[in-house]
């Protein structure tokens, strides 16, 4: 018995460790016209109420640090165009893997 509950133990860990994931969106679509609004939005699922501080990468370049889920990117123009991934890291500890990337498409 003692046995089966280390094994089941050991299983189990990896997968609530693996649960923390960061999502990207973009509003109001990922297609929209120059001098039009954007924001995009980090959700860390399975983050919990942790403090997260929020990388963000444009084009596999960092594009903004913030303590905030959301950024605004005001009046888009052709340079607002690009693929935009985040990131979402605890204090002083190893940031979580990169979301998927989304296109933002500017015409």
């Amino acid at each position: 018995m003692g046995t089966l509950t280390v094994l089941i133990v050991l299983i189990t860990m990896p997968h609530a460790k693996g649960t923390q994931k960061a999502v990207l969106s973009i509003r109001p679509d990922k297609q929209v016209y120059k001098e039009e609004n954007v924001t995009l939005k980090c959700d860390i699922r399975g983050g919990g109420d942790t403090v997260w501080r929020y990388i963000w990468i444009k084009d596999n370049k960092v594009y903004k640090n913030s303590t905030m889920p959301e950024i605004h990117i005001n009046s888009v123009n052709n340079s607002s165009t690009g693929n935009y991934t985040c990131r979402g890291q605890k204090n002083d500890s190893q940031p979580l893997e990169l979301s998927d990337a989304v296109t933002l498409n500017v015409s």
